[in-house]
């Protein structure tokens, strides 16, 4: 059972990311977690969300330049190890309200009604940096560092495919130091984690499929509310089972 439920919880999270161009992780983890616990379901995503993001960035409908990713995404490999350092050193419930609290004021800031207008801002080098170095810490210290990447990628504006090439992009690039940093620490000899990730292998291709049907049938501002309430549900989702900790 719990092999089938991981299997079903890695389609629905491919399909999502295939769809709106990231939310594996925030879909997939806190469900995952709870069944075989929050090192295995990292070392899958670490997998997963790369995989397809390679998969899906040459098949973009307008794919955009590497370069237009390829700055925040090398910020994050540098800042990635520091944020596991901050996941050793520091209390996780404590990060996760303070991650929790950080996305949620940020996506009010940027998903107002002016943010969900179409806006088409030039690529700014420090946004970039800031994006980029989050977005390492965050996926480090709390195993979800797509936030901070969605958050610019909305803000440089463009049209929904453009958007989901970039998160694409800065995916496939960011994450390639995943499954390394995982097998070098040993997660993929845990449990049964290598036996899961083999079997979320055709399911990740199975929901590639899958949200390639349906990307095309989705609206800018549909992309853009659906990035918006992955976001907040993750924030919430983080506040909830910090506080929860804590209390």
């Amino acid at each position: 059972m719990e092999f089938l439920l991981i299997a079903l919880l890695v389609f629905i999270a491919t399909v999502v990311q295939t769809s709106i161009g990231f939310g594996s992780a925030i879909l997939f983890i806190p469900i995952a977690t709870l069944l075989i616990g929050v090192s295995s379901s990292a070392a899958i995503m670490f997998v997963v969300v790369p995989l397809t993001a390679t998969i899906m960035y040459p098949l973009a409908a307008e794919r955009t330049p590497i370069k237009d990713s390829l700055l925040p995404a090398a910020v994050s490999l540098l800042t990635f190890p520091l944020g596991i350092l901050i996941l050793i050193n520091i209390d996780e419930s404590l990060l996760r309200m303070c991650v929790g609290i950080a996305v949620l004021i940020a996506v009010v800031i940027n998903y107002s009604t002016k943010g969900l207008q179409q806006s088409h801002n030039e690529p700014n080098v420090l946004r970039m940096i800031l994006a980029g170095s989050l977005s390492g810490l965050m996926r480090g210290s709390v195993g979800m560092g797509g936030t901070p990447a969605v958050l610019y990628f909305n803000w440089l504006g463009g049209t929904a495919n453009e958007y989901r090439s970039r998160l694409y992009g800065f995916t496939m690039t960011a994450g390639c130091i995943g499954p390394i940093i995982a097998a070098l620490g040993g997660l993929y000899d845990q449990n049964n984690t290598l036996a899961l990730v083999i079997l979320a292998l055709p399911m990740t291709i199975i929901g590639i499929i899958t949200g390639k049907y349906i990307s095309p049938r989705l609206s800018h501002k549909t992309v853009q509310k659906l990035s918006a309430s992955l976001l907040l549900m993750m924030s919430i989702i983080a506040i909830y089972t910090a506080s929860s900790s804590l209390l």
